[in-house]
């Protein structure tokens, strides 16, 4: 048995608080932009051009995801709260909002420039593969989105939130999301001249939600009531973006057998 009672503070320096999480996600985005930056550049892309999607996709992934954790979450408080919707700090954004959000801004940046929308896409997936494992982490020094109770042998009690015995379902989501990243990278890296356009994206999406719709099932319930529903709300937020990543994937993958006949 562990127990997580570190505090979510890193440092404090005057007003200033540094919170493990905002250090993470400002970390994930920055890793984000140095891969999006080589994808262009390998691509012959303008290189600015990456830092303007990176802006686009920040702003729509933070945008979509706190209205899909207001609205599908805890929909009573904020309907109730709407002032809060806005306050983002205090925590509450949802991986399937984020998913609309960052699609909706390569979108965005396609329209403006010119582009295919699955060439850009591709190149978006392959840069946010850490960002799923360094939000978790920072989830994990929250003490949020804990896991179901437990006598597992690595359950973690996480004294800000009870004293029960729980899965650190954080870290199993972390930890499946490395093997996200590492099957990423070592195909995109090594065959992205070589499948058709939308192939990562298309396979990011079936990878991620599959490993969400999984973990789920040591996830406390966050919101429905599991005398009464057999799923999570983020199973069910999961199942249409897995199907949806599992079709497209398959297309996807058909087209590219047909580029290596040609």
């Amino acid at each position: 048995m562990f127990v997580q009672n570190i505090s979510p503070t890193l440092l404090e320096v005057g007003p200033i608080e540094i919170r493990y999480y905002g250090l993470l996600f400002a970390s994930a985005v920055m890793f984000g932009f140095l891969v999006l930056s080589r994808t262009f550049r390998e691509s012959n892309i303008d290189e600015e051009l990456a830092d303007k999607l990176s802006t686009y996709t920040v702003i729509s992934l933070i945008i979509g995801a706190r209205l899909v954790h207001c609205f599908f979450y805890n929909p009573d408080y904020y309907f109730a709260h709407p002032e809060e919707i806005i306050m983002i700090w205090r925590g509450g954004i949802a991986s399937h909002g984020g998913a609309l959000g960052m699609l909706f801004a390569v979108w965005l940046f396609c329209k403006n420039y010119g582009y295919k929308f699955e060439e850009i896409a591709d190149k978006i997936a392959i840069s946010i593969t850490a960002a799923p494992i360094m939000i978790r982490l920072g989830n994990f020094f929250n003490s949020e989105i804990v896991g179901k109770p437990t006598d597992v042998a690595w359950a973690t009690t996480f004294v800000r939130y009870d004293n029960i015995p729980r899965h650190p379902s954080q870290l199993y989501e972390a930890f499946l999301g490395v093997i996200v990243l590492a099957i990423m990278w070592n195909l995109y890296w090594k065959y992205h001249k070589e499948k058709a356009h939308g192939y990562f994206m298309y396979l990011f999406i079936s990878l991620y939600f599959l490993q969400r719709f999984l973990v789920e099932f040591a996830k406390e319930y966050q919101t429905l009531d599991p005398s009464t529903s057999p799923l999570t709300m983020g199973q069910y937020l999961s199942l249409p973006f897995l199907i949806f990543g599992l079709v497209m994937f398959w297309k996807r993958s058909q087209e590219s057998k047909n580029l290596e006949r040609t």
